[in-house]
């Protein structure tokens, strides 16, 4: 390798460090993680609500019937409000 194609590839280094810096910002991660965040206590809330409702029409749990109906109970008051 000589002196010019390792100047062009330290210039591509560089600009990939600048993209990943532009792209991985504190408020692009924060933005993120709360995202993510949201949707898994979404997605967890969800297969509590249908696997639970599956589980107590099968037979299977019958208490967790009581947790579907919390939850439900808990969505409807907040929509009220």
């Amino acid at each position: 390798m000589d002196q010019k194609e390792l100047i062009q590839e330290i210039k591509k280094l560089r600009e990939e460090i600048d993209n990943l810096a532009k792209r991985y910002n504190t408020l692009n991660m924060f933005v993120g993680g709360m995202l993510r965040g949201a949707g898994i206590l979404v997605g967890a809330t969800m297969l509590v609500l249908v696997g639970g409702t599956i589980l107590n029409l099968l037979g299977f749990l019958p208490g967790l019937s009581d947790i579907v109906q919390v939850i439900l109970d808990a969505f409807e008051q907040a929509s009220l409000q």
